[in-house]
């Protein structure tokens, strides 16, 4: 619960505001940026600046000057504030690690201010905090190293981090300049038509000179993300322009003549305008028959296509999945299968494939855990005869689990390619390809290579990359070895990939092209570059793609007339293109959404006739539906009232497909995307919400409690869980989290009216959670006979998954309630425990017995929980450092097998690891002798490495893998798992209740806990007590009864008078004596009523009687007692 609880309050604070509403002006919106910096300075050493932003924490920056001289300036993207700047840094680094840092920030360096001055411990490793939550914007923010530890001279630092949010202005319009040029552009338009009908060849001569011009422009050179543009063509300008286009190519009559049609496919096409190339495709569509001269254009398109995915690819990790042609080495394979431990850009390292006689090529197969698209490759071979000549790579579908002979014969026939073969498909330069299983690159190693970056010549999706290495640069050779290959593109989460597989759509040598494949083509260019720019894009990137007003009309018009045609290919594209562009169609107007309506209706419609469930029409349908809520449905009070209709007759989500997909669709719109507007609940202050009520809030929460509550009725009932209401269950946890996290942030603010409204919608809401989660269990409880055989199937609905869900909410918010509400939720909280201690007696197969003995019989085999293979850098410089960090939460050690080969230079070249404990270990020279095991292993779940270099490289360095080792974590069941939490939250709940001390005043207990907790906590008795058995050095006796002793029946009738009930005013005995005399001793503060007395008095007794030297201090006080009875009786 710990681990859990870290991640909700971490999580609280990341959600916190990054602006509040006051810091917003008019027109003004958020956008969290994560690379604020563009770019950085360093006082000396410039050469290795980058390194502190790389990413890679086992490089460093490393200082060259005087001391106390040194400083690192950042310079901060253009009204970027920064949330949080940290540095990384590492204790290893002793007299180099920055001790003394100071901040300075400004506008220009001459005028830089310091802010902030702190020190570093020397005990940090990783990323040190250095400011927060900045206000203002700072175009330079300097870090100022003024000593380092042990009064080093120079400084290392591994990174510097930044995260910030922009305060971005919308739209303010047009500005001066673009009104001047569309002020012109139209009066000259305005001119051009009225001349044109008296003037026959003016209209030629201007497409003419149009054409010509276009011919110098290549797709996509006029886009937002193009250098070429021309910084005075912006949006507005060139929207004017393709208005004139427009308004020259037709006539007045709406007639146009189809030979001038390329003139506006090259103008959108160079804009990357989607309106444009829409409408161009609908025109088309009116002359089917037509062929264009564009073959040169569609090439032009694909190649522009191609080079803006490669722009914006990066790299990726491929697992090997087979291997053919022969047989790998044990390290090679075993250095494979770890390799996504220790990197995610090298995906395969050092492999050497012995080769089958009679064979010279080696298929190596990868698969993808989704669809991707590859953009290029970056393959290392081992130098000399074992590197690679000559090789292909293919990218494929493949529906069916992998089999590889059925991969290898697939391929087998590509197996016979020569150099001439490969130079040949090189030099067609494809983009398109003929065939679907025709190789996506082609590459040739000269005998003097060992590196070669291999660019992709067509760009398909699939599950499965081959990288079919031909031949090894020598016929002798036995061997054939890899040092790396390295993946770049794309990762695409689809459920439904292109309808057909890719086709000759055209022959580039052919001079016309037909308007069905004009259509294809560009409907696959949009597809494409869509998919790019709205699922991958990148912070701060340029569009490529224009996609002001979509022609959402347009594109409607289109599908019904391919549906009608029968032509399913282009209408799925344009549903492809439609579910690609749904990030961007949430601001429509009301001709768009009157479109969508019909649109909607249709896909409804077509779901619930369709019989084939499989058809790949029908999935390309469901997954627009299912993502589209906010384009179907963009009215928020519709929304939330349609989602709201649903679920009060959730019957009816068993009539229709569709309903049920509109069902599901705006749960997850709201569990993901919008989950406030939902639930009513304003942003930023209350005082300046109109007509807030917060009834509405609860009277939906407690519905939707109903609703889930049912549904764990109708589960048990029918021992089969229903399908269509788990998206409620999901969204119901997401709802949970959001109000908490509201009335969290409402109930740490100065205002006492929020404060107010959000304790009454917490404690509310909180209750009626406790009542239902009660309800459950009292059904359950009903029910005990068939729990067990439903149990699995209750595990992601209600009460398992929200209310456990809730706990750990409530357990990051004690700190922010008062004693009432605390004491309140003590009370509704605690018939639940009750309850689930019954159920633990009913059903105490689903509850391990905690005593000493089922942690003794408990299985604690060593087992393997993460593996690290590591080696060292092909080459190196002197001096070079680098470091790593190997953790594994719940390892009890860390065993370190070192290679065979490994070896440094004596004293100049070494080893460093450091344990949890900080415990430090040095290796060098060589592994087998007295000072380098072959194998060591580590106390504890964390190790530190570090690797210091003095002298260069050698011929040999290391290599070693990380084993962390220890127990198997222990399965519970969820309502094991809900008694412990709930325990340790009632358990919050009263330690905090009582640390307020609302009747005598904090001061005194706070006083008194703080200065004995410690002592407490670390004290044998405490831990006799607590710890249940477990062996500490002076126990006699635990609760478990593991260990005893012989004890005197005196003592136990003592303890016993002790804790029983009696009348003062008759004769006391001996215990309650003594216990009488302890309360006058120590004068203890009165808290509570005779519960909380007959509590402290049990806790009293425990210590006495599990403390030997205690029991033996009341065996005598007994004695000395009795015989001072006795002399009483004999006066």
């Amino acid at each position: 619960m710990d681990l859990r609880l870290a991640l909700v309050k971490s999580s609280f604070k990341s959600m916190d505001v990054l602006a509040s509403d006051e810091l917003l002006r008019n027109g003004e919106e958020v956008q969290q940026v994560q690379r604020c910096i563009c770019s950085i300075e360093v006082s000396t050493n410039t050469s290795n600046s980058e390194r502190l932003l790389n990413g890679n924490t086992s490089s460093y920056w490393q200082s060259d000057g005087t001391c106390r001289s040194h400083w690192i300036r950042l310079r901060i993207k253009n009204n970027v504030v920064i949330k949080q700047l940290s540095m990384n840094v590492s204790s290893l680094d002793q007299s180099y690690m920055p001790q003394l840092v100071s901040i300075s920030v400004g506008k220009t360096t001459s005028l830089l201010k310091e802010i902030k001055e702190l020190r570093i411990p020397n005990h940090v490793n990783g990323d040190y905090v250095l400011i927060e939550n900045l206000t203002t914007y700072f175009p330079i923010i300097q870090i100022n190293i003024k000593r380092c530890h042990s009064d080093g001279c120079d400084t290392r630092v591994h990174g510097v981090k930044a995260v910030g949010y922009r305060l971005r202005a919308k739209d303010p319009g047009l500005s001066v300049a673009d009104a001047s040029a569309v002020w012109f552009i139209q009066l000259l338009s305005m001119w051009i038509t009225s001349v044109m009908p008296n003037d026959k060849t003016l209209k030629r001569k201007i497409l003419l000179r149009t054409r010509s011009a276009l011919t110098h422009m290549q797709p996509l050179s006029l886009s937002q993300a193009s250098n070429e543009r021309p910084y005075f063509l912006s949006k507005n300008v060139l929207k004017e322009v393709d208005n004139f286009l427009t308004d020259v190519v037709f006539d007045s009559t709406g007639r146009v003549v189809p030979a001038d049609l390329d003139i506006l496919l090259s103008f959108n096409m160079a804009r990357g305008s989607v309106k444009g190339l829409i409408s161009t495709i609908k025109v088309l569509q009116n002359f089917p028959d037509l062929s264009l001269s564009c073959n040169q254009l569609m090439t032009k398109m694909i190649k522009s296509k191609n080079t803006a995915l490669e722009k914006q690819s990066s790299s990726f990790y491929l697992p090997l999945c087979g291997c053919e042609g022969g047989q790998l080495e044990d390290k090679s394979k075993q250095n494979s299968n770890n390799s996504s431990s220790s990197s995610n850009t090298t995906n395969l390292r050092s492999i050497q494939v012995y080769l089958t006689e009679g064979r010279k090529s080696v298929d190596l197969f990868f698969k993808a855990p989704d669809f991707v698209t590859l953009t290029k490759l970056m393959i290392k071979v081992i130098s000399g005869s074992r590197g690679s000549r000559q090789g292909l790579v293919f990218v494929y579908g493949d529906q069916n689990d992998f089999c590889q002979d059925d991969h290898v014969s697939k391929y087998s026939a590509y197996d016979e390619w020569t150099q001439q073969d490969i130079q040949s498909h090189l030099a067609q330069e494809l983009s398109v390809p003929y065939s679907e299983n025709d190789p996506v690159a082609a590459f040739h190693f000269e005998d003097t290579w060992d590196e070669l970056e291999i660019p992709v010549l067509w760009y398909p999706e699939g599950k499965f990359v081959l990288v079919k290495f031909l031949e090894p640069r020598s016929d002798t050779s036995g061997k054939l070895g890899v040092k790396s290959i390295q993946f770049s593109g794309f990762h695409k989460k689809i459920t439904f990939s292109r309808m057909l597989p890719p086709q000759p759509l055209f022959n580039p040598k052919k001079e016309l092209v037909t308007v069905n494949e004009i259509q294809t083509l560009i409907l696959n260019f949009l597809i494409d570059l869509a998919q790019v720019q709205f699922s991958t894009k990148k912070v701060n990137r340029l569009d490529v793609l224009d996609v002001d007003d979509i022609p959402v009309q347009d594109i409607w018009n289109l599908f019904r007339i391919y549906i009608k045609e029968e032509n399913f290919e282009k209408a799925g594209a344009l549903i492809r293109l439609l579910h690609c562009l749904l990030p961007v169609m949430t601001s429509l107007n009301e001709d768009q959404k009157a479109a969508i309506v019909d649109m909607f209706h249709y896909l409804c419609q077509t779901l619930d006739n369709q019989c084939d469930n499989t058809n790949p029409m029908y999935k390309m349908i469901r997954q627009l539906i299912y993502d589209g809520a906010a384009v179907f449905f963009p009215d928020k009070e519709s929304r939330g009232s349609k989602l709201l209709n649903l679920m009060d007759d959730v019957e009816k989500l068993i009539e229709k497909p569709s309903v049920q997909l509109v069902f599901q669709s705006l749960c997850q719109f709201y569990t993901t995307a919008d989950p406030m507007s939902l639930l009513y609940l304003p942003s930023g202050n209350l005082d300046k919400a109109e007509n807030f009520d917060s009834q509405k809030t609860l009277a939906l929460l407690e519905n939707l409690i109903s609703v889930i509550y049912r549904d764990l009725c109708d589960v048990v009932n029918r021992n089969s869980t229903n399908d269509q209401l788990l998206p409620l269950h999901n969204l119901f946890s997401s709802l949970q989290a959001t109000v908490t996290y509201w009335c969290w942030q409402h109930l740490n603010s100065n205002d006492e009216n929020s404060k107010a409204i959000a304790k009454h919608i917490f404690l509310r809401f909180s209750l009626s959670i406790a009542q239902k989660v009660e309800e459950a269990f009292q059904f359950l409880l009903a029910k005990k006979e068939d729990v067990i055989e439903v149990l699995p199937k209750l595990d992601k609905l209600f009460p398992s998954l929200p209310f456990r869900q809730l706990l750990i909410l409530l357990s990051s918010t004690i700190e922010v309630l008062d004693p009432e509400s605390r004491c309140l939720l003590l009370q509704h909280f605690k018939p639940i425990l009750l309850q689930l201690r019954q159920l633990s007696l009913e059903l105490h197969e689903l509850f391990p017995d905690l005593s000493h003995n089922f942690w003794v019989n408990e299985n604690k085999d060593d087992v393997i929980l993460k593996v690290w293979q590591v080696e060292s850098p092909s080459c190196y410089d002197s001096k070079e450092q680098i470091s790593q960090v190997f953790l594994c939460p719940g390892a009890s050690k860390m065993v370190v097998n070192f290679d065979s080969c490994c070896e440094t230079e004596s004293r100049f070249d070494y080893l460093q690891f450091k344990d949890s404990a900080g415990k430090s270990f040095r290796f060098h020279h060589k592994v087998g002798m007295a000072d380098w095991p072959n194998t060591f292993t580590f106390d504890g779940s964390s190790l530190y490495f570090n690797f210091k270099s003095e002298t260069g490289k050698t011929d040999w360095e290391y290599k070693f893998r990380v084993t962390a080792r220890g127990s198997a974590d222990t399965i519970l069941t969820w309502p094991y798992d809900m008694l412990l939490l709930l325990t340790k939250f009632l358990g919050q709940l009263c330690g905090s209740t009582m640390s307020a001390n609302p009747v005598t005043g904090k001061t005194p207990i706070i006083l008194l806990f703080d200065e004995t907790s410690e002592d407490l906590c670390d004290s044998a008795l405490w831990t006799t007590i607590f710890r249940g058995g477990y062996v500490t050095p002076i126990i006699q006796r635990s609760l478990s009864g593991n260990y005893s002793t012989d004890s005197n029946p005196d003592v136990l009738h003592l303890i016993n008078n002790m804790n029983s009930a009696w009348n003062w005013a008759d004769q006391p005995g001996l215990g309650q004596i003594l216990l009488k005399r302890c309360r006058e001793h120590c004068k203890p503060q009165q808290i509570g009523g005779s519960e909380f007395d007959q509590t402290i008095t049990a806790v009293f007794s425990a210590l006495l009687w599990h403390h030997q030297d205690l029991r033996e201090e009341l065996e005598n006080f007994s004695k000395c007692y009795s015989k001072y009875l006795f002399l009483i009786d004999c006066k």
